[in-house]
């Protein structure tokens, strides 16, 4: 019995040996067990879970169109993930951008120029400036809702809070200061990171990105096995064997 890539059989027997082994059906493992077998080399990739793709997981809504549930985004710079949707024939598209965004909680729409508006934009030129600063010792312990938390707006805070985990896909309460201010320096930018075109959420595929990871695993066929979590790997004299719940696989 051999595993389905997109499915998930789980246990299936395993091969005696291989060339390479490749721990995780991501698409990190699923690009780099692709790219091995293109050089003609014999690559068994092994993944704890029932299905392929890690972080990235697309569903069929109930209209028959794609829905990624996990990551998406065609951001700038993401030059490997366009050509590897390119070469795997998914279509991007690119998201309506707006010259000013609706900004809107319960209690209607924030003026340009409204207190908590204003609050809002001196805290995010607050966080550009400060992401060039040396960064102290404290601001590792400080949460960015600790940081928050002295903004001097209840709604600005929250409405802070929002765009904050929107923009770095984690809690407020997860992500340290310092943390923050190190995404925002290495994405270039609070503005790169906040925008649509010619930023991080630049685009979207129709497929959706998870599409991505499955067509991978068709690619590579029974090469992908699911249900087989390694728990061990050991040196011996014929190379590494990692250890799976199934059985054993010498590399």
């Amino acid at each position: 019995m051999t595993a389905d890539a997109t499915t998930g059989s789980v246990h299936p027997p395993l091969p005696t040996s291989t060339q390479v082994v490749v721990v995780g059906a991501g698409v990190a493992g699923l690009t780099a067990a692709r790219q091995l077998v293109q050089q003609g080399l014999d690559v068994l990739v092994l993944e704890a879970a029932d299905r392929v793709g890690g972080r990235v997981m697309v569903e069929t809504s109930a209209l028959g169109s794609a829905v990624d549930l996990g990551g998406q985004w065609i951001g700038k710079g993401h030059h490997r993930f366009e050509s590897l949707a390119s070469e795997l024939g998914a279509t991007r598209y690119q998201m309506r951008s707006p010259k000013r965004p609706l900004i809107a909680d319960d209690d209607g729409e924030l003026a340009p120029l409204s207190c908590a508006m204003l609050a809002s934009n001196a805290a995010l030129i607050a966080l550009e400036l400060a992401s060039y600063l040396p960064t102290p010792d404290s601001w590792y312990t400080t949460t960015v809702q600790q940081w928050l938390a002295r903004i001097p707006s209840a709604r600005a805070r929250r409405m802070l809070d929002v765009v904050l985990e929107v923009t770095c896909c984690t809690d407020s309460t997860e992500l340290s200061f310092a943390g923050l201010l190190k995404l925002i320096r290495y994405q270039g930018g609070l503005a790169t990171m906040m925008k649509s075109s010619g930023g991080a959420q630049d685009s979207l595929l129709v497929e959706g990105a998870g599409a991505l990871a499955n067509r991978m695993a068709k690619e590579l066929a029974d090469r992908v096995v699911l249900g087989s979590a390694v728990a061990a790997i050991a040196h011996t004299n014929e190379g590494l064997e990692p250890s799976t719940r199934a059985s054993n696989v010498v590399s």
